[in-house]
């Protein structure tokens, strides 16, 4: 009993300190009601749906016809939203869905790997994910506005390099978590139990004593802030809005050459288009609709990503949010509840979670070439038996020079603008 009170005392010291905490998966993440019902019950099925979803858009975007630079991004992204969701997947299922939070039987690896899953490597991903989705708008910016820049950095192999360093640079910013924390069974009394339990003890690494906590994890947490949430979120809102100024300024001046070459009225229009193409001639008329259906692709395309774009920022303000008051608590002065704030937290993070199986339905309801690759890659294998009429090998569709929509067109210097996702 001597050993017990002196290891619980000598805990207790530390806690005091700040140099140690208690790894306590019935209250970690929350008040364990609200963990339970979300945690427990909502993130299981989520996370089979993004997997369902996210699976499918990697084999459509996957296919060589649709490498293109904008999609290597997608594809990307939708890696590590997966990854965001199934690697704590399988801890939430069990803690909280089957009450494995109610045992007490932990090993030191255990509380690591535990840690490692629900804190530091979703943390990771979902760090790629947010410096994706910037790199993927800051893509779009310069193949809508600035056509020359497009040409050097909107290929193929630099879309790789983008997602090699974003992947790198992320591996590197979470890298001294793995390190700065040990981990510990201590058979000690917990809160008014008489009893003592095996309780996990996280202390605080030596290297970041001697460095000093308080500035490790302000460093931490403020460079989250500043190159994490805030700078690629203010970054990925003002590309945005010039994203959209530009299509409004596009699509008026398309309007107007239209008129001039055509004239009339919305009324007349099509007469006039027919009249129009008649008079280009066969060679003429072909260019013209092939030039006026990539105008279409690329606005449809840059549609599409604008959406993507809004659901992102929808989820992740409130995130920036949280972690900037967070890092102010922390560093500056306390004025946090930290119940609550737990609880907030947990609903964002399910917020974030959920918005990841939208984009497969963005990309169909928002892409003919997504669509037609998945009807023939993933729906008539599995279901053509019973609509054979509607999986026949679909018609070729011809891919001019000044068209580029896929990894087929233009492979002698990899230069890819494309129009279609």
């Amino acid at each position: 009993m001597d050993d017990t009170e002196n290891t619980t005392a000598n805990v207790s010291r530390c806690i005091l300190d700040g140099s140690c905490y208690l790894l306590n998966v019935t209250d970690w993440l929350g008040p364990i009601n609200i963990v339970k019902g979300l945690y427990g019950c909502v993130m299981p099925f989520l996370l089979v749906i993004t997997l369902f979803t996210n699976l499918m858009i990697i084999t459509v975007l996957n296919r060589s016809h649709m490498r293109t630079p904008t999609n290597t991004v997608l594809m990307a992204l939708a890696i590590s939203d997966l990854l965001t969701v199934l690697i704590p997947g399988p801890w939430y299922m069990w803690l909280y869905s089957f009450d494995g939070y109610k045992e007490d039987r932990w090993t030191a690896v255990g509380c690591f790997t535990l840690e490692i899953c629900l804190d530091s490597l979703p943390l990771m991903f979902h760090t790629i994910s947010i410096w994706l989705t910037a790199a993927l708008v800051t893509q779009r910016y310069l193949f809508v506005c600035k056509i020359h820049l497009a040409k050097v950095w909107c290929t193929v192999n630099c879309s790789k390099k983008i997602v090699l360093c974003v992947v790198s640079a992320s591996f590197l910013h979470i890298l001294p978590r793995l390190f700065d924390k040990t981990y510990s069974i201590q058979h000690i009394e917990v809160g008014n139990s008489s009893l003592p339990r095996d309780m996990c003890k996280v202390e605080i690494s030596s290297w970041v004593k001697d460095l000093s906590i308080n500035l490790y994890f302000n460093m931490f947490y403020w460079f989250r802030v500043v190159f994490v949430h805030l700078l690629p979120c203010l970054m990925v809102t003002v590309l945005t809005c010039l994203l959209c100024v530009s299509m409004t300024k596009a699509e008026s001046r398309r309007q107007r050459l239209l008129s001039r070459r055509i004239g009339g009225d919305a009324s007349t229009r099509s007469q006039g288009v027919r009249e129009f193409l008649s008079r280009l001639g066969r060679k003429g008329s072909q260019q013209y609709l092939r030039e006026n259906r990539r105008m279409r692709d690329a606005r449809k395309t840059t549609l599409m990503l604008l959406v993507v774009i809004v659901v992102f920022l929808l989820t992740e303000v409130p995130n920036m949010v949280i972690t900037i008051l967070h890092t102010i608590n922390s560093s500056l002065f306390p004025f946090l509840d930290y119940e609550k704030v737990q609880s907030i937290i947990t609903i964002v993070n399910v917020f974030i979670c959920s918005s990841y199986p939208l984009n497969f339905g963005i990309y169909c309801g928002m892409s003919s070439q997504f669509r037609e690759t998945f009807h023939e890659v993933i729906w008539c294998p599995l279901f053509g038996r019973s609509a054979e009429s509607q999986c026949s090998p679909p018609t070729p569709r011809l891919i001019c020079r000044d068209e580029v929509t896929g990894a087929r067109a233009n492979n002698s210097n990899n230069i890819i603008l494309e129009t279609t996702l």
